[in-house]
């Protein structure tokens, strides 16, 4: 008889908490932006970007992991409109995640 184990395997990052939250209103015109996921990511090999109102798109530098499962950016003077945060990050299991948040400014 030949017994089988069950690995479990997380295939992705997942999203587990983001500040600004998704569909939420943030006061600007800086805003802090955190996000906490579900798995170690490598900061290293992640990338946050916004999303303007106008749809240009830049870069966030990520400026820091309070723990091995966060980011941590800022944006800084934004007007009042609808933003995007897209995000995309490498797992600690080689697999990358991507994922966007959609927040106000006021």
């Amino acid at each position: 008889m030949v017994a089988g184990a069950t690995q479990v395997c997380w295939a992705h990052a997942i999203l587990m908490d983001s500040s600004p939250k998704l569909n939420s209103t943030a006061k600007g015109p800086d805003v802090e932006i955190n996000l906490r996921f579900n798995v170690r990511i490598d900061g290293g090999r992640s990338r946050v970007l916004l999303v303007s109102p106008d749809g240009k798109v830049s870069t966030l530098k990520l400026t820091g992991q309070a723990t091995p499962d966060t980011l941590q950016t800022r944006a800084t003077g934004l007007q009042p409109g609808a933003y995007k945060l897209q995000w995309k990050v490498l797992a600690s299991d080689g697999h990358m995640s991507s994922g966007e948040i959609p927040f106000t400014v006021n």
